[in-house]
């Protein structure tokens, strides 16, 4: 939909920098360390606001960099679609952690508040030292949390895998490892995909746009293969084509490979189909390879895919180019009915 705030947030998602704890640390150093260097220059005694000027030096530094931690976790939570998209591929934990590193910056307010205080409340002997001291709480703060922002800057960059659709719904290319999704996403997208002759070779959503004599500016989301076994089981590759499934309201193309050199014979892929028919109602099937099977090959493909309530059914060869043009008229046609 134009105008959608889930892809509007995402794009904010994308956008926001984490700051490591040295890129912090580096920052504090430098800009406590000049005032330091200038105050040493002051003909005047050192005072109680010179060594509270270091303080705020370092908590505004501070605050500013743990606050994009804070301002994540608040987008996140009201984005059901990137947090969907966490739970599956990340689980409960990376929510989990988000929400801590958010609290950081009010646990510094505390420490802050505390050596504010402690420094109003001292007496005058050794204040720059003091000062310092202070500062160095602050930044001992972050620096016993650097674990965990390493942890966020990593869910981050998951979620830079988080392909942008655009205004109209996907096409999302589902199907098992090496079936010919990449090739078939190539012949009507214009993708980067990574296409070779053994299986897996795809290792996160990739998105592609169809091409400009099309017409239409649509979203064709090439997932990684996705073999059929418990959730539990999945690794991460598996996950992220799932949770693509998942969140994503699109068009579901299954890519069938019946060869002999396919990764899972007729009967998995049919159970797989069954499994993604749970998920999402309606799932064309995109029979690839047609080219490498006999007639009466395909009529037991089709008898069988309708046994299970499978209609929407193409007979293709991505790699030479066989009924591709009249999936696309399809698949454009399905895509304008579901926005």
């Amino acid at each position: 939909m134009p105008g959608d705030k889930n892809e509007d947030s995402i794009s904010e998602i994308k956008h926001i920098h984490l700051p490591e704890y040295e890129e912090i640390y580096n920052k504090v150093y430098r800009r406590v360390g000049k005032i330091i260097a200038k105050q040493k220059t002051l003909k005047t005694s050192y005072g109680r606001e010179n060594a509270i000027e270091l303080l705020n030096t370092a908590y505004n530094i501070i605050k500013d960099k743990i606050e994009e931690y804070d301002k994540l976790y608040k987008l996140i939570s009201k984005n059901e679609k990137v947090k969907g998209y966490l739970l599956i591929v990340l689980g409960e934990d990376a929510i989990n952690k988000l929400k801590k590193a958010s609290y950081l910056k009010y646990k510094l307010s505390q420490v802050y508040s505390l050596a504010k205080i402690e420094m109003l409340s001292s007496d005058d002997r050794d204040l720059r030292k003091k000062g310092i001291r202070a500062a160095s709480r602050l930044i001992s703060l972050v620096k016993r949390n650097k674990k965990l922002l390493e942890d966020i800057i990593n869910i981050k960059k998951e979620l830079q895998l988080i392909a942008d659709t655009g205004e109209f719904p996907p096409i999302v290319i589902v199907g098992p490892p090496n079936s010919g999704k990449s090739t078939l996403v190539q012949k009507i997208a214009e993708s980067r995909t990574i296409v070779a002759s053994y299986p897996f070779t795809t290792k996160e959503v990739v998105p592609g746009r169809l091409k400009a004599s099309q017409l239409i500016n649509l979203t064709v989301l090439d997932t990684p293969g996705i073999l059929r076994k418990n959730f539990s089981e999945m690794n991460i590759i598996e996950r992220r084509a799932f949770a693509t499934l998942k969140i994503f309201n699109g068009v579901i193309v299954f890519v069938m490979d019946p060869s002999k050199e396919s990764t899972m014979n007729l009967k998995e892929q049919l159970e797989l189909i069954k499994m993604f028919r749970v998920e999402v109602l309606n799932v064309i099937v995109a029979v690839n390879k047609v080219d490498l099977i006999e007639n009466f090959e395909k009529d037991v493909i089709r008898s069988e895919l309708e046994k299970i309530g499978v209609y929407d059914i193409f007979f293709i060869s991505a790699l030479n180019n066989i009924n591709i043009g009249e999936l696309v008229e399809y698949l454009k046609e399905k895509v304008l009915q579901k926005r």
